[in-house]
């Protein structure tokens, strides 16, 4: 029930997050800046013909999570796994085109990294709001 809960209270609060919140992205080096502060990267990793992989990285470019690009059928997706605990979820409803700056999104207004570091609690609500794995109980 408390589960349920979280994910209805996430599900309202992250919309309002994501229009509340000005998400620019530097064209040259992918740093991402809410509200006008920097806040992370999405380097581009393994890049293909229209799609790539990302890493979200710290303003010292230490990578916190991987973004592997999946298709399966004609949805498009990324697993993403967070480095330093190993969790993960799949994150969907991609098309060709402004996924950098969906990402980039998604990553804000969940309020991800904080510090230059990911925040356990928010990485804890992010994975539930998109189904994920937790390798280890975080208690």
């Amino acid at each position: 029930m408390r589960k349920v809960l979280l994910v209805l209270v996430l599900l309202i609060q992250l919309p309002i997050a994501l229009l509340a919140q000005n998400v620019e992205i530097d064209k040259q080096t992918n740093l991402v800046s809410v509200d006008g502060k920097e806040t992370f990267y999405l380097t581009q990793k393994n890049k293909r013909l229209m799609v790539c992989d990302y890493s979200l990285e710290n303003l010292q470019h230490q990578e916190l999570a991987y973004l592997k690009y999946t298709k399966y059928g004609s949805n498009e997706a990324y697993a993403m796994v967070f480095t330093q605990s190993g969790n993960q979820c799949l994150l969907t409803g991609f098309g060709a085109f402004g996924v950098l700056k969906r990402l980039a999104k998604m990553i804000a207004g969940s309020n991800l990294v904080q510090n230059n570091m990911v925040s356990e609690i928010e990485e804890r609500k992010f994975l539930i709001l998109h189904n994920g794995t937790f390798v280890k109980d975080q208690a």
